[in-house]
């Protein structure tokens, strides 16, 4: 005589198999999501510190190229020196 099987303890042993995996699809999807997010975060500041490191090459450039600062200074707020007492 072959073995008798319950239905039901295997329907539910099934059950929760198929939600274990369900359960762990969805926590790898998200992590996935957030792994990808901070990627194109890194992305875009990589983006933002070449564009800095041109300026500051091309800047650089300029001051070589002349020998001297640039001549567009911002006046001192707090006044120069003049009229100053020590």
């Amino acid at each position: 005589m072959p073995p008798q099987h319950n239905v039901g303890n295997s329907n539910s042993h099934y059950d929760k198999t198929i939600e274990a995996l369900t359960n762990s699809t969805q926590a790898l999807t998200s992590a996935t999501q957030t792994l990808l997010q901070g990627q194109q975060a890194h992305t875009k500041d990589i983006a933002e510190l070449k564009k800095q490191m041109g300026q500051v090459v091309d800047f650089m450039t300029k001051f070589h190229e002349t020998g001297r600062l640039p001549s567009n200074t911002i006046p001192n707020p707090k006044g120069g020196f003049e009229g100053s007492t020590n």
